[in-house]
């Protein structure tokens, strides 16, 4: 591309501002109602499927109310009280903070190690989650009685020690009330015939019911892949067990465990999507849009030249994506968008692509630009829509290309899972990346 057509590509992007190193301050132009398309020179066509203007303002009023919420000191409100002379005075009430609990499970010879990485979570959580998150645990191995903690471990005194029933009514009321769980897991935990006749069956349960997000972590070496945990989606990775992490290396591991933990909130998936490969129950979960209004005003577009295209998901939502694709349709006259490849929105989230945006295009190529270490993308219930919905015709064999070889994406590498389900994988020759030719 020559540094004309790269200016032209700059004014329909970044509406006239071609100072690249001052593109972030100005920002992407807005879409007025429709997509925007730019005709280069030699045929290569550039259409900005996002971000919308409404999106953007949306986006700039949350900024501003956040802002103001971080330089608020405290969260109060002012009520009118009449007192005894009848005379007016001012009431300030705190408000309550909305508290999220979640479980933690472990086994009660790594308490050190539980206590140790408690206060560094919960501080991460309410950074990310933007509420008060409140961790219940259970030393029910060691016949002590559920407790809640905050920045300090609560206990029972031993003067109180219920009877396995009664720990067995408490687990199961605490987990009633969470809203997910994490398992902390090691040969101390998989050693607990407590643990795994009691509280892991209560938290699987409640899991498949859909009654909380369950995931888990792995506190220090064992065989967690024997372990039906295995099918869920772990809130870090197991190649780093958290017991041998110090400093820098453990708060950045319980940011992303957080993280995760709120996403996986979020999400609201209630089976082990996480950890199976049945295609038909994974493409059948309900989707749950994406509702970050960043994410909604995220960078997206289609790229044209002679008979080659690529469609740039972005961080878009899937919302956005149908609206301008469906534009582009009704532009055009047909039925459905011809794509050579479509980079995934979202570095692959289920919540990012659904059946509808599918059903818009025929291509046969999908691209995932992700490593996975933070969120475990790309998530199965996607490649499994794309599986389901993302063929250009019912004969058609897609290509799932990765830029990554991960646990989150090395499970499609199985001959057998292409065979049966009639698609090829794609990955780089070492760690060079891989080049696409459209």
């Amino acid at each position: 591309m020559s540094v004309r057509q790269a200016e032209e590509v700059a004014d329909l992007l970044f509406d006239g501002d071609r100072k690249w190193n001052r593109m972030w301050n100005k920002g992407p132009a807005a879409l007025r109602g429709e997509p925007a398309t730019v005709e280069l020179p030699e045929g290569l066509k550039i259409t900005l499927l996002s971000p919308y203007e409404e999106d953007l303002s949306a986006l700039h009023e949350y900024w501003e109310s956040e802002i103001k919420k971080k330089n608020r000191p405290t969260r109060t409100r002012t009520s009118r009280k009449k007192s005894v002379d009848d005379s007016d005075e001012d009431v300030e009430e705190t408000v309550a903070p909305q508290h999220k609990r979640i479980f933690v499970s472990y086994s009660h010879q790594d308490r050190a190690n539980f206590e140790r990485v408690a206060a560094g979570l919960q501080r991460e959580l309410v950074k990310v989650g933007g509420t008060d998150f409140e961790l219940s645990s259970d030393d029910g191995d060691n016949e002590q009685s559920s407790t809640s903690i905050h920045s300090t471990i609560a206990q029972s005194s031993a003067a109180d020690q219920p009877t396995i029933e009664q720990t067995r009514d408490s687990i199961e009321s605490t987990i009633e009330q969470s809203s997910a769980a994490i398992v902390l897991l090691s040969a101390s935990y998989l050693a607990s015939d407590y643990m795994s006749d009691v509280e892991l069956p209560a938290l699987l349960a409640a899991a498949r019911k859909g009654r909380l997000h369950l995931s888990w972590l792995l506190l220090k070496p064992c065989d967690w892949k024997a372990t039906p945990l295995a099918r869920y989606q772990p809130a870090h990775d197991p190649k780093r067990p958290l017991a041998t992490l110090k400093g820098n290396r453990l708060r950045a591991a319980l940011a992303e465990i957080a993280q995760n933990v709120v996403s996986g909130l979020k999400s609201g998936h209630s089976f082990d999507e996480a950890g199976s490969t049945n295609i038909e129950q994974l493409a059948s979960q309900p989707f749950r849009p994406d509702s970050s209004r960043v994410n909604a005003s995220s960078l997206a577009m289609l790229m044209e030249f002679n008979q080659s295209s690529l469609l740039i998901g972005g961080d878009a939502s899937a919302q956005v994506l149908e609206r301008s694709i469906s534009k582009v349709l009704a532009q055009r006259g047909i039925k459905r968008l011809p794509v050579g490849a479509f980079l995934v929105p979202h570095n692959g989230s289920e919540r990012n692509l659904n059946r509808e945006l599918l059903q818009l295009i025929a291509c046969d190529r999908y691209l995932f630009s992700t490593d996975g270490t933070r969120f475990r993308h790309p998530h199965r219930v996607t490649v499994a829509r794309i599986l389901t919905y993302g063929r250009s015709s019912s004969d058609a064999v897609p290509t799932l290309v990765f830029n990554y070889r991960s646990d989150a994406s090395e499970v499609w590498a199985d001959p057998e899972l292409q065979e049966r389900h009639r698609y090829r994988a794609v990955y780089p020759e070492g760690a060079g990346g891989i080049e696409i030719r459209l």
